[in-house]
């Protein structure tokens, strides 16, 4: 375990959490990612490995101070078994972060739990396997430039940010979500866990080269019954159904113009979600 941890730091992101402290000057900032695992496995998924890659690429200026991992499983088999299992997860995790530990970071601090099956979350088993990964920094304040140019104003209705969930794709003229869909849903909540407590926006597509649909047309209408599907999901999951709502969008906006490949028509029958800082006004659920 020592050797291991030499290596060890910091990992993947759902929410940055940044405070000042005005004695020092100094922002402190804390990354948080859920991976989660397949039953009585302790191997990191594909999709979590490409994930990390990606976040070290984004933080790579960023001063590293420490990190913080827990691991746990869901409450089938013995809480001895499950124990161990926790453990072998987050040394699994230990051996794919220190793979991308920067040179001045070796010497980081971390702290390591295997809590078994302790704090089991509500709903579906998978989302209890998991591991959080904690990534705490010390970053200077940025300088800050003053500039004569008028910065964006977001105009009324305009979404906080647009987030297409990953992986997510249904059967072909279903309302259902593929098997490798249903197994990708749990990391897609955990990343909007950290949005949870603003207003969310459910859109719903279809594949359909050509003309904008009729809201009458049975793809419209598809459409709009995967961005219900979602939505349910969302709500079994914990969300505030105050805070959701969904609409249909058909063929608007497809990712792929002209697909020629399944994978292209796959990507435009997708689910986008719209984040707001403030509830939509009365008319604009669906």
């Amino acid at each position: 375990m020592p050797a291991l941890l030499r290596y060890l730091t910091l990992f993947l992101v759902t929410a940055r959490l940044a405070t000042t402290q005005q004695a020092t000057a100094q922002t402190f900032r804390a990354d948080t990612l859920v991976m989660h695992f397949a039953f009585n496995r302790s191997d990191i998924r594909p999709a979590d490995s490409a994930a990390v890659t990606g976040y070290f690429q984004d933080t790579a200026h960023a001063a590293m101070d420490s990190v913080h991992i827990i691991a746990y499983t869901d409450t089938t088999g013995s809480e001895h078994y499950n124990a161990r299992l926790s453990q072998r997860r987050a040394l699994s995790v230990v051996a794919l972060a220190g793979g991308y530990v920067p040179a001045a970071c070796l010497r980081s601090l971390a702290q390591v739990e295997a809590r078994g099956e302790a704090d089991p979350l509500p709903g579906d088993d998978s989302l209890s396997r998991r591991a959080l990964l904690i990534v705490y920094y010390q970053v200077k304040p940025a300088h800050i430039i003053h500039v004569d140019t008028p910065q964006h104003i977001k105009a009324p209705g305009e979404p906080d940010t647009v987030i297409t969930l990953n992986h997510i794709n249904f059967i072909a003229n279903k309302a259902e979500l593929t098997e490798a869909a249903l197994d990708a849903m749990p990391s897609n909540v955990s990343y909007l866990l950290a949005f949870r407590n603003r207003y969310l926006e459910i859109d719903g597509f279809c594949n359909q080269p050509g003309p904008p649909l009729a809201k009458t047309d049975p793809l419209f209408i598809l459409s709009v019954n995967r961005a219900k599907y979602i939505y349910n999901y969302l709500i079994t999951q914990g969300f505030d159904s105050t805070h959701l709502w969904y609409k249909g969008l058909g063929n608007a906006s497809p990712v792929n113009a002209h697909p020629t490949t399944t994978h292209e028509m796959d990507q435009n029958m997708r689910v986008e979600i719209k984040v707001f800082s403030d509830p939509p006004k009365p008319s604009t659920a669906q």
